[in-house]
């Protein structure tokens, strides 16, 4: 099994395509899955090898990801403009069905050929423990909230497979590009954007490049003691909307935004968007466990201006 090698699912991505930049900087030769001629320049541009292919149909690529050290999953379905409850099941069922057959092919490879899986999914499967904190020793949620309908019956199908696989579980990832830089920032900057939410509600994220680096690094570790543990991918400090929006606008030389009542925000969005965004509780992240892993942005207070730079802002 060759130890310096990743398979890629949803290289192409916001997050996926910067998982290939640090893993080939950090010397390891990955193979990215595309379907479509674009996925296929983004993944090559980023530097990795091209293996052609539906990832609904592993039996047809699987022999491309054997003798990998690690698959990292980063796909992500369509999502639509509103994400309504009935929206997340259906979502949740075609995400079921992907990972059967996902863990079926894994299992056609030999014990000595066969992957690590690294399945990647968001703190909203987590359930705080008696102290109020998410941690990579969190049980998974027994209620609905946020995009759990998705990764939680996900973990139960791989650890039912048998394959070896750990868990990562990111906080909201911004940074340039993805929803942050492509609509969230511009919101601001117009003077459309809309907080929401109440005073002991706060924002848990981590910067992309925090979160690529973890995710690499986590690949990189022993197979015997990374398999079936999760990891807890966060920045340090939990942030008030208004806090964040706030600075975000101030570096802009703009206007603070307003407010908008939460359930209007649900209206609009969806209430699992509103979810997923929200949350009460206090974390403990697993950066400090993982070697030369250090965060680059330990709160959104280094992250933020940095990220406004990388997209051109001019910064005050």
């Amino acid at each position: 099994m060759s130890q310096n090698m990743l398979f890629m699912l949803g290289g192409s991505g916001f997050i996926g395509r910067r998982v290939i930049q640090e893993a080939v900087r950090s010397g390891w030769r990955v193979k990215a899955l595309a379907r479509s001629e674009q996925s296929a320049a983004i993944i090559a541009a980023a530097g990795a090898s091209v293996s052609e292919g539906e990832a609904a149909d592993p039996d047809r690529w699987i022999n491309e990801a054997a003798g990998a050290s690690a698959i990292v999953d980063l796909i992500q379905p369509p999502r639509p403009k509103r994400l309504s409850r009935s929206r997340m099941r259906a979502i949740a069922r075609q995400r079921q069905s992907f990972t059967r057959a996902l863990t079926n092919a894994m299992l056609t490879l030999g014990a000595d050929r066969r992957p690590r899986l690294i399945s990647v999914s968001g703190i909203d499967d987590l359930a705080p423990d008696r102290n109020g904190f998410l941690s990579p020793d969190s049980k998974m949620r027994t209620t609905e909230s946020g995009f759990n309908t998705v990764g939680i019956p996900v973990r139960d199908i791989i650890e039912r497979s048998g394959v070896a696989a750990s868990f990562v579980y990111l906080a909201t990832v911004y940074g340039p590009g993805g929803p942050f830089g492509e609509a969230i920032f511009p919101a601001i900057a117009a003077g459309k954007w809309r907080n929401f939410g109440d005073r002991s509600d706060r924002m848990i994220l981590v910067h992309v490049d925090d979160a690529v680096r973890g995710l690499v690094r986590i690949a990189a570790l022993d197979r015997t003691q990374a398999s079936g543990k999760s990891f807890v991918l966060t920045d340090i400090e939990p942030v008030a909307m208004t806090s964040f929006t706030g600075l975000a606008a101030t570096s802009m030389g703009v206007s603070a935004p307003g407010r908008a009542p939460t359930w209007m925000a649900a209206l609009f969005a969806g209430k699992p968007i509103v979810e997923t965004t929200l949350h009460k509780e206090k974390i403990r992240s697993s950066f400090g466990e993982l070697p030369d892993c250090g965060l680059i942005y330990p709160s959104y207070r280094e992250g933020l201006p940095s990220t406004l730079r990388m997209l051109g802002k001019t910064v005050r």
